[in-house]
């Protein structure tokens, strides 16, 4: 996360965790990422400049389903699907605060 690739994400919204198994450590989210199009590369430290491909340069939103593998507290492993939307699209599960 610290080498800035996903500069282009202006936000995480809405996000909602519904299944949460603390025995096992996996957590099912269902999160929306929100791209304005405007970021055209990242600096990645001790790499340099990364150019984002132009998928990533339009405004869109992404619906994803990710599981989150959790262990001593931190994330180990992240899989999941997305689908991508026009930018700004209700998923029908937001809360009245985006709406």
């Amino acid at each position: 996360m610290n080498t800035k690739v996903w500069t282009y994400i202006q936000s995480i919204d809405p996000r909602r965790f519904v299944i949460i198994d603390e025995k096992s450590g996996i957590v099912l989210g269902l999160l929306v990422f929100n791209h304005l199009g405007n970021v055209r590369r990242a600096d990645v430290p001790g790499v340099g400049r990364a150019f984002m491909p132009p998928i990533n340069q339009r405004p869109s939103s992404v619906e994803a389903g990710e599981f989150f593998k959790v262990e001593d507290g931190k994330i180990r492993q992240i899989e999941g699907v997305t689908i991508s939307l026009p930018y700004g699209s209700h998923t029908g599960w937001e809360t009245s605060e985006r709406e």
